[in-house]
């Protein structure tokens, strides 16, 4: 046996303990390799363990490896946090937690079946209610017989029923009807005018005409105004809480004479139920047929202004072409001075088919 000289074998029993300790030290209290406990859902990954070579990662707000030291699994990411490089896993895009953690990402905004919470609909007598399946929304009645405000200026005491705000009683003079004055013929679409002028009964506004068209011969395609009949109807005043007016809505049809020829293909070009006629344009080719017609609509209301209710006509619209031909060599446009309404029809025959449409005008009054 060699004995070491006592410097030599006290550096060697310093090393040895030196040697223990981190031997011990490495070793992990709970079994080392268990994973850590996801945490609270705000992970952070995992650090280093203390003493271990690479320590047991943080899963949420729990430790990786239970204890210091060791080379734990990655804890048990919750469902955002930090990075987690420590802990093992790979950063997730959205939440950026441990891939071991397996965390869904989350928008954070609420899916709604459609496409809207429905408030739009809401109203003193009405509320909005999505319709799932069909992904909709629709108005619902609410408060029954409870007071409501239908911003008619004039009338007061008004309650809900099935939904809409009305009834109550009148606090100021409310307009009763309306009346026109003396008409004027607007230009005519088409060359030829003075055959024919068709007003409508008294108190009533042109809608629109029903008629037909027909087709030329040769090689040219050709489609060209055949025959029309105005449609007349009265102005109904309704009252419109999105408007705060009454707005005048069309009722009690009647027809104008028939003019011209029937032919094969038939037009129908009338305004919507709250609009009423205020022009037509169009064009012309060869000197007599009309060859396009377009009618332009315009609503009519009745608002109160600074203590008395005035008449107001509303922007012009043009229908969809009641049909055309490509090709014209004129083009004509016949409307009513602003502020007035078609009250009827007059024009001019080519033959025996019409070669021009018009309307007559007259400004609206209130009775």
């Amino acid at each position: 046996m060699r004995f070491l000289p006592g410097s030599v074998l006290a550096v060697v029993l310093l090393s040895a303990c030196s040697s223990d300790t981190e031997s011990n030290a490495a070793a992990p209290s709970a079994g080392g390799s268990d994973p850590g406990t996801g945490g609270d859902q705000s992970a952070s990954g995992g650090s280093a363990g203390h003493g271990g070579t690479s320590g047991g990662g943080s899963g949420g707000s729990s430790t990786g490896g239970v204890s210091p030291g060791g080379v734990g699994n990655a804890g048990t990411a919750g469902a955002s946090g930090g990075s987690g490089t420590d802990g093992g896993g790979t950063p997730d895009s959205s939440t950026g937690s441990g891939a071991d953690g397996g965390a869904t990402p989350d928008s954070g905004a609420p899916v709604l079946p459609c496409g809207t919470d429905c408030s739009e609909l809401d109203g003193d007598c009405t509320v909005g209610v999505c319709d799932a399946d069909a992904g909709t929304c629709s108005a619902q009645p609410k408060n029954e017989g409870g007071n409501c405000d239908d911003r008619n200026p004039c009338v007061g005491g008004t309650t809900c029923a099935s939904g809409v705000c009305g009834g109550g009683a009148p606090t100021c003079a409310l307009p009763t009807g309306i009346g026109f004055g003396t008409p004027t013929d607007a230009d005519v679409v088409g060359a030829k005018s003075g055959d024919f002028s068709d007003a409508c009964p008294a108190g009533q506004l042109l809608i629109g005409w029903g008629g037909t068209y027909t087709q030329s011969g040769g090689g040219a395609t050709l489609f060209y105004l055949a025959s029309a009949k105005g449609e007349c109807a009265t102005p109904s005043l309704e009252w419109s809480i999105a408007d705060e007016a009454y707005v005048a809505t069309a009722s009690g049809t009647s027809f104008l004479p028939p003019r011209g020829t029937d032919f094969f293909a038939t037009y129908h070009s009338i305004c919507p139920v709250d609009e009423f006629v205020v022009g037509v344009s169009g064009h012309g080719y060869g000197g007599g047929a009309v060859v396009g017609l377009d009618v332009s609509c315009a609503r009519l209301l009745v608002r109160y202004d600074a203590g008395t209710w005035k008449l107001e006509v509303g922007t012009p619209e043009e229908l969809p072409t009641a049909f055309k031909t490509f090709f014209y060599d004129t083009s004509y446009a016949g409307q009513c001075p602003a502020g007035e309404l078609a009250v009827g029809q007059h024009g001019g025959n080519y033959g025996n088919v019409v070669g021009g449409l018009g309307v007559s005008c007259a400004a609206p009054s209130l009775n």
